[in-house]
């Protein structure tokens, strides 16, 4: 998976104001198409990344780039991922005027499309739900699975939860589609016990429900995702608490 825009685009040849201006517009209505489809992911962490990268060149001189292999549309981008780096020093002082002057004009456009995308992804995911429906003794194992239904089509996938380190607390988790088909005339516990390896089956096991029909890889999938870290993460701390008070 790559971006459609990296992040060193405006320091690429040439380095002419109305050129970028042609290049911006042109990246930001493949966006604003995917958006209008409600397809999320990978480009809201893109536009997310353009608008950090162009902030970082206006008051710091720096520009942003990540040597990180994405492997799928919601596979997560980390701070711990990113690298900062100086601006090329062989621009000229009119390649930095004209620099200056796109950077004037993308960075309210990468505000506007961030707060686009922003607001979509709330609209998702006050539309979205989970619950834990099994084994709930052993939430905090780092490997789970959940499933999502739509009409008769089954979803199930198996995630796995990074841990952080004593430098970075940041959770992630990644997933395995291990099931897409029809439900059909059987129940979806008896698909479960058929797809979850014997060995894993005391693993928690979500419901993922979704009140609109939106798009599974690109949207729902990374969603649900951040709901299962976030209720697992909020779980610790309850748990936290309670051995405390």
């Amino acid at each position: 998976m790559k971006f459609i825009l990296d992040t060193n685009w405006i320091f690429l040849d040439p380095i002419d104001y109305e050129h970028k201006q042609y290049v911006l517009l042109a990246y930001l209505k493949k966006v604003a198409d995917k958006l209008n489809d409600f397809e999320l992911y990978p480009y809201f962490i893109e536009i997310s990344l353009h608008l950090a990268n162009t902030q970082t060149l206006l008051k710091e001189n720096m520009f942003i780039t990540t040597k990180k292999v994405f492997k799928s549309n919601d596979d997560e981008l980390l701070l711990s991922e990113l690298d900062f780096n100086s601006i090329p020093t062989q621009l000229t002082d009119e390649q930095l005027l004209e620099m200056q002057k796109v950077l004037n004009f993308a960075y309210p456009k990468f505000q506007d499309y961030f707060n686009i995308a922003k607001s979509v992804w709330t609209l998702v995911y006050e539309s979205t739900h989970i619950s834990i429906k099994k084994n709930k003794k052993n939430l905090f194992n780092i490997n789970g699975y959940f499933y999502y239904l739509n009409d008769d089509d089954l979803y199930v996938w198996e995630y796995e939860l990074s841990k952080g380190t004593k430098t970075n607390f940041e959770t992630k988790s990644e997933t395995r589609e291990i099931f897409k088909g029809k439900l059909g005339e059987r129940s979806i516990s008896e698909i479960l016990s058929e797809v979850i390896p014997r060995g894993t089956k005391t693993y928690p096991i979500f419901e993922a429900i979704s009140n609109e029909k939106f798009p599974v890889q690109e949207t729902l999938l990374p969603i649900f995702k951040r709901k299962i870290v976030s209720y697992i993460l909020q779980s610790g701390v309850v748990e936290t608490y309670k051995k405390f008070a």
